[in-house]
């Protein structure tokens, strides 16, 4: 049976197809996600503070605080000083700062060391001296991120380095950055790697998996400093992914255990899980959209799909809801189209569906390679 294709409640921009094609998934939209946009991350937090900038260009950026004595220990009230940022509450030890020698040995496992200087230069604008938030300055200088999970801020010290470790060598030349190399470190330098071998990246296997899966920004922050609803371990007992609101989430699936409420993604070299309701999934390219109001392919809602963008074609529905005239470039891809209760065409995650058994039944009226494409589909 040939099926012939209609404009009938698609919305703009889907492909309409007569015959079904040997689409693959499309790597445009994961490269995409890789560039450093007005929405990501280090934007939504302001970027730089103009004090890390005055550091960059060698001025003076901080001032001397004297905090009130603490109790130490038994009998001793020592005073705190600290170097303030002249535009912020980013501070740091006063006897760090001052010396601005290379870090001890922490970060030697990574194979790199940093000066005061550095993280001087990578901070974001903070409002309470207890938080501290930086930025990678290769990636914002690159306007990219190696890989789309990658973080483009980070709320400690040691997130940052792990991220340069395996994100950043060799390293490309910043200007206001100094970094040295070999086996004995310059002090001249604001940061020094041992060696230029990159430190192994524990989920660079899975990439071609990761990628063959949607991504997701977050609409929400999603870990301890966010001052929202933080869940620290998810509903298996497992730590949660945290990420900042605007972080780009790779890999995404919905387990089918947690009915649509948690799924799980991969974000700054980690996996784990996360509620559903903190993203919103980043729409597939065009040419992986395909509308056809002939299909035979039926589904029935597994959970409801609410999603928070309707205006870029995702289909909305209600658990146990029918969803008819099923498309896909290919069954196992992550995003299928069709017709919802309400007449509304639309793309939607696969993982939200169970295809009917009775649309591949006998006289349902499909042809045998769409039978075929619905068998491959459950």
């Amino acid at each position: 049976m040939k099926r012939e294709s209609t404009s009938t409640g698609v919305a703009d921009g889907l492909m309409l197809v007569n015959e079904p094609n040997g689409l693959t998934p499309s790597t445009s939209t994961v490269s995409a996600h890789c560039a450093i946009s007005h929405d990501s991350s280090f934007y939504r937090y302001g970027g730089f503070c103009e004090g890390a900038k005055l550091a960059s260009k060698g001025q003076k950026f901080y001032k001397v605080v004297k905090h009130a004595p603490a109790l130490q220990y038994v009998g001793a009230y020592i005073a705190r000083v600290t170097a303030r940022c002249l535009k912020c509450s980013y501070e740091a030890e006063w006897a760090t700062f001052r010396k601005n020698n290379l870090c001890d040995g922490k970060y030697d496992h990574l194979g790199l060391r940093y000066k005061q200087s550095f993280l001087s230069k990578c901070h974001l604008k903070v409002k309470s001296m207890k938080d501290s938030v930086y930025a990678c300055v290769f990636c914002v200088d690159d306007k990219n991120t190696p890989e789309v999970h990658d973080a483009t801020i980070f709320f400690s010290i040691a997130q940052l380095m792990r991220h340069i470790a395996m994100r950043h060598k060799p390293i490309h030349q910043v200007d206001s950055i100094k970094v040295g190399y070999g086996t004995h470190a310059s002090q001249d330098c604001d940061l020094y790697f041992k060696n230029q071998e990159v430190q192994p990246d524990p989920i660079s296997k899975l990439c071609p998996y990761i990628n063959s899966l949607p991504t997701a920004q977050a609409t929400q922050a999603h870990h301890p400093k966010s001052g929202s609803k933080f869940h620290l371990q998810s509903p298996d007992g497992k730590p949660t992914l945290q990420f900042a609101i605007g972080a780009q989430i790779a890999g995404i699936t919905f387990p089918v255990e947690f009915n649509g409420q948690w799924c799980s993604g991969y974000h700054d070299c980690s996996k784990g899980l996360f509620p559903s309701e903190t993203i919103q999934l980043n729409p597939p390219s065009k040419s992986d959209i395909i509308m056809n109001s002939k299909s035979s392919l039926s589904a029935t809602a597994r959970w409801d799909h609410n999603p928070k963008d309707t205006s870029a074609g995702w289909l909305g529905f209600s658990r146990k809801e029918k969803i008819t005239h099923i498309e896909y470039p290919f069954a196992d891809f992550w995003c299928w189209s069709g017709q919802n209760q309400r007449g509304k065409f639309g793309f939607f995650p696969k993982d939200f569906v169970v295809v009917d058994e009775s649309s591949n039944e006998g006289g349902s009226g499909m042809s045998k390679e769409e039978e075929e494409r619905g068998r491959r589909s459950r």
